[in-house]
């Protein structure tokens, strides 16, 4: 399994798509945006269920207080790869 986080942060959506703010588009309407993080978390598992504990720590650095996504997919001993699998989560403090 191979575990990627990702940031939600404010977007203004703009031709289609969800960009940075700044202050030519300021007036644009609002969106969420999701900001792929440095790092992996890799891990083997037995095929079925498993439970991993996470401690909001990604690359050696604690995650800031905020709103993320976590990211999964599976890759068999054929390098078959499975669908991507997200989950939001909330670091507090």
């Amino acid at each position: 399994m191979t575990f990627r986080i990702r940031r939600l942060v404010p977007g203004r959506r703009v031709g289609g798509r969800c960009v940075r703010p700044t202050a030519w588009n300021r007036s644009a309407p609002s969106c969420t945006r999701s900001v792929r993080l440095r790092g992996r978390i890799a891990r083997e598992l037995a095929a079925g269920t498993n439970r991993l504990r996470y401690r909001g720590r990604l690359a050696g650095r604690r995650l800031r207080p905020g709103r993320y996504m976590l990211v999964a997919r599976a890759r068999d001993a054929a390098e078959n790869v499975s669908a991507t699998r997200r989950a939001k989560f909330t670091i507090v403090r």
